[in-house]
């Protein structure tokens, strides 16, 4: 595409044969008009529509950005959502049964914040583990790419810690039982879809 230049004002337009008198259109603004014509069909114009998300060349844009993302980060940004989800569990360390209940959580764009309520009855005193599926699934590279907490109302000082389990992409409640009761807990926690 030749570089489009401001109108050749200092031109005139028509051009009139001294000898024949004879007018015709100046070659200046005959070339003006076809890089016009040559950005105009660039953009999308020779089509019908103007293609409003090409941003090539302006301040390090390019095609398929939306303000300087790219079309996939744009449809993460604006994707939301708010519902409930039943987790799945899985007794991974010193836990004779666990109960599930239904629990909610809310997406804005990658971020993912949830909560909600297990049971969990530990085989013995000592450290526990519980796997706890995701609302929205995610691909964790770090433990701490998912934090959060937990607590029983039933017990001074029950509280749990809430980490990504990198090897099986879910949440793991961690905590020291102190005792082989039945409790029900209480968590929160936050994540980024990865």
């Amino acid at each position: 595409m030749a570089d489009f230049q401001p109108p050749p004002t200092w031109a005139n337009p028509v051009i009139v044969d001294k000898q024949t008198g004879e007018s015709k259109f100046n070659p200046v603004w005959l070339k003006w008009f076809v890089d016009l014509v040559a950005v105009i069909n660039a953009s999308g114009g020779g089509a019908g529509a103007v293609q409003h998300n090409s941003t090539g060349g302006l301040q390090g844009g390019t095609a398929n950005q939306y303000f300087h993302l790219t079309t996939a980060q744009h449809t993460l940004l604006t994707t939301s959502a708010v519902g409930t989800w039943t987790p799945v569990l899985n007794n991974v360390t010193n836990i004779a049964a666990s109960t599930a209940y239904q629990s909610q959580y809310i997406r804005l764009g990658a971020s993912v914040a949830f909560s909600g309520r297990v049971d969990v009855d530990p085989t013995g005193v000592g450290a526990c583990a519980l796997g706890i599926s995701l609302p929205v699934a995610s691909n964790f590279g770090a433990v701490e790419d998912l934090a959060g907490a937990g607590f029983s109302p039933a017990v001074a000082g029950f509280g749990t810690a809430l980490l990504a389990d990198v090897a099986n992409d879910r949440a793991a409640m961690q905590w020291v039982a102190t005792d082989t009761a039945n409790r029900a807990v209480y968590f929160s926690g936050l994540y980024q879809v990865i």
